[in-house]
């Protein structure tokens, strides 16, 4: 404990943090005498960077001599006139060795006992980042383990600023409350580099990238960086790494790239450590507004554009709504650019396949997308299901996309659409689904937008793409798109979408499948429309909750809401939904098969969602929690009687199976096959894939498979839904047929 040590919530911190608020960022003390005060980032149990000049930091009287004094170390400086002093400790190597440090001055001395020295890295961003381990799939396992491991925490979390956090060593209760991506970051570099560990989490939720910088010149931007990390400084460290973009997808997505790259230069010469690694998390899967797709290309772009900046894509991890629970492979992938770039592990791969324009080429009517990083080009995964590459969409000089095909050709992806004849512009992931495309080392493939030949969308080479045109009324039967005007802010109301079926060409080298994420507002002969996957959520034990998105749930629509749950009794017990507004749920169809049961639920919305209103599906408790939610949004649909007939199979191969045999014309046939263990996927020909998620929840029979498919008919008669599973598992099968 340091001489005359003060924490926070006694008065004289009271009264500093007024000054503070006052008077700009006045380091609040860990230690102080009469004068001699540093900030609390500068404490006991804290982690000093190994292997570069180290600076400490504080406040004393003007004039005064300090000197401070580590492991051989003695450092002696004059207080400026200001009040302010700095003494720089030379490089040291790591060290797990406790140390004391002490700094005198005067009469006055503080110390800090249990120093390390080690490797040092700051986490910053919103609700992702600051989405506390103990509610990650893995984190009560991790929490559990946390005294196991030498890692150090400094948790600037939602109102702290950082004269309020202090080192902690992380245990069962420190580490629960940490950041569950920015942990599992730290856990991999413990594991590998065995030296001690500190991590700095600066974050609150729901906060715009104005509020991190002061790029805009805006009176509130910056307020949170002062607050967090300019307080901190010039505290040394490895980099800092970034989950944030939420709060801008809907109005500040445009001018996201300048505000980033901005924020990364601010940071960067504050800090005075020259082009520190910066690592950015392209934001998960939400939906597909044109903001989402905009933000992960502006990291995607300042990756390319800067120095030492990198990427960890989550866009394949099973969704969650706003806030996914599956934070580990986030951390995992963050890790990486440390391991191989910075601390020398040879022949290990940092980062998923990147689109290179250099290595991209047109040849007729096809686009061949080349790619850094994409040695052994594969599809599939623990997350995603194998097959033919997507989603890709091609588009000509009009710049409206259709859905394409494409086939993976060594190290190269070949693209084509009928539709587009003569294509100049390729997307991937974008605003159409999630994408299955990973290298030989299991990382995904970036999203992207590349325009080749000059086209009109070119990308450039600093700034975001240019939003594109798209359609937002159903195409015409003569397969020529609608085109409207460009929106210049707000997301995209309904991505772009193909009129007809696309023929898939076979590939040489990859399997062949149908497996297609499902286009917007495809209307059917009836009227009956998809309009959205609303979200998804995962591996709760009694319930799973979403989040309804910005574009929110419209009056009339319909919610279609499936559930699986793996379990040794799955069967037993009440599955039931509901949400924020008190529309009502109904069960439509609910079998079990061995360890799976599979639930179709639905809801006329009579009272619109918003967004930020909770839809909740709740079921007898389970362990392993493995359990699944996607709730999806359809127009169209009967207000009352809306189920015309049911249907089910139960079995254990790998070819499930359904039918049912409507009596109104104009359905909408909805199906959902759950599995244990996730197999490869090969989607039933003539149905549209809506969502396919994996789970993966941990323990023994935390695993299981939610996919759903839809096809909307014209006449009546039988319909069957019979997929293709990659291996033989126990599945559960559910049709119902909406009128």
């Amino acid at each position: 404990m340091p001489t005359k040590y003060f924490k926070y919530g006694l008065p004289i911190v009271a009264a500093l943090s007024l000054l503070a608020s006052i008077f700009g960022n006045v380091p609040m003390p860990t230690a102080l005498g009469a004068a001699l005060a540093v900030p609390t980032i500068i404490g006991s149990h804290m982690v000093l960077q190994r292997n570069m000049s180290v600076p400490i930091f504080g406040t004393g009287t003007a004039g005064a001599t300090v000197t401070v004094s580590f492991q051989s170390q003695n450092v002696s400086t004059t207080v400026a006139p200001t009040g302010k002093w700095q003494v720089n400790l030379a490089s040291m190597p790591a060290s797990t060795s406790p140390g004391t440090m002490t700094i005198t001055s005067g009469a006055e001395t503080l110390t800090f006992t249990d120093v390390q020295v080690g490797e040092v890295w700051d986490c910053s961003g919103q609700s992702n980042m600051e989405f506390g381990l103990s509610g990650a799939i893995g984190g009560p396992e991790a929490v559990a383990d946390a005294p196991n491991h030498n890692i150090r925490l400094f948790e600037i979390s939602g109102q702290l600023t950082a004269n309020q956090a202090v080192w902690t060593v992380s245990n069962t209760t420190t580490a629960s409350t940490f950041s569950a991506v920015c942990y599992f970051m730290g856990l991999e570099l413990s594991n590998h580099l065995q030296i001690p560990i500190g991590l700095i989490q600066a974050t609150k939720p729901g906060t715009n990238i104005r509020e991190w910088t002061h790029t805009g010149g805006g009176n509130r931007d910056g307020m949170l960086y002062d607050e967090k990390l300019k307080a901190i400084q010039p505290y040394a460290l490895r980099g800092a790494t970034w989950y944030q973009g939420e709060a801008d997808v809907l109005h500040s997505y445009l001018d996201y790239y300048d505000m980033l790259v901005g924020l990364i230069n601010e940071w960067r010469t504050d800090w005075g450590q020259g082009n520190f690694p910066f690592g950015v998390v392209q934001l998960h899967w939400n939906g597909t507004g044109e903001g989402w797709a905009m933000i992960r290309d502006a990291g995607l772009k300042a990756s390319l554009n800067l120095p030492s900046v990198f990427i960890a894509t989550a866009t394949d991890l099973p969704t969650g709504g706003m806030h996914p629970p599956t934070k580990q492979p986030v951390g995992y992938r963050l890790s990486l650019y440390g391991r191989a770039i910075l601390y020398g592990e040879t022949g290990l791969e940092y980062v998923g396949p990147i689109r290179d324009p250099a290595q991209s080429s047109i040849q007729g009517n096809q686009i061949t997308v080349g790619f850094t990083h994409g040695n052994g080009l594969v599809t599939g995964s623990a997350y995603q299901p194998a097959g033919a590459p997507v989603p890709f969409y091609v588009a000509g000089a009009d710049n409206i996309y259709f859905a394409a095909t494409a086939q993976i050709v060594g190290n190269t992806v070949v693209v084509s659409s009928a539709s587009v004849p003569n294509p100049v512009s390729v997307r991937y992931v974008w605003t159409y689904g999630q994408g299955n495309l990973y290298n030989s080392a299991g990382l995904p493939a970036s999203s992207f937008e590349m325009t080749l030949n000059g086209g009109p969308t070119a990308t450039p080479t600093t700034g975001p793409s240019p939003t594109p045109t798209r359609t937002n009324t159903p195409a015409p039967p003569t397969n020529t798109p609608t085109r409207t005007p460009t929106p210049t802010t707000g997301p995209s109301p309904t991505p772009t979408r193909t009129n007809t079926p696309i023929a898939t060409a076979t590939p040489t080298n990859t399997p062949t499948a149908t497996y297609t994420p499902a286009p917007t507002n495809t209307p059917g002969g009836s009227g009956i429309a998809f309009v959205k996957n609303v979200g998804t959520a995962s591996c709760g034990t009694t319930s799973n909750v979403i989040t309804v998105p910005a574009a929110g749930v419209a009056a009339g629509n319909t919610l279609i809401v499936r559930v699986t749950v793996r379990a040794g009794s799955p069967g037993t017990g009440v599955v039931s939904v509901s949400d924020s507004k008190g529309n009502s749920y109904s069960v439509d169809k609910d079998v079990t098969s061995s360890n799976i049961r599979v639930v179709i639920l639905s809801a006329n919305v009579a009272t619109a969602l918003v967004s930020g209103d909770m839809i909740t599906a709740s079921y007898p408790a389970v362990n392993p929690s493995a359990t699944s939610l996607v709730v999806s949004e359809f127009s169209g649909i009967s207000a009352t009687n809306r189920v015309d007939v049911t249907g089910a199979g139960t079995g254990s191969s790998t070819a499930p199976s359904a039918s049912v045999t409507t009596t109104n014309a104009n359905d909408l046939i909805y199906s959902t096959v759950g599995t244990v263990n996730p197999p490869t996927y090969t989607e039933a020909s003539g149905w549209t894939t809506e969502t396919h998620l994996a789970t993966a929840c941990g323990g023994s029979g935390g695993n299981s498979l939610n996919h759903g498919a839809y096809r909307i008919v014209s006449t009546t008669g039988s319909q069957t839904y019979n997929p293709t599973l990659g291996t033989s598992v126990f599945w559960a099968e559910v049709m119902v047929a909406y009128k």
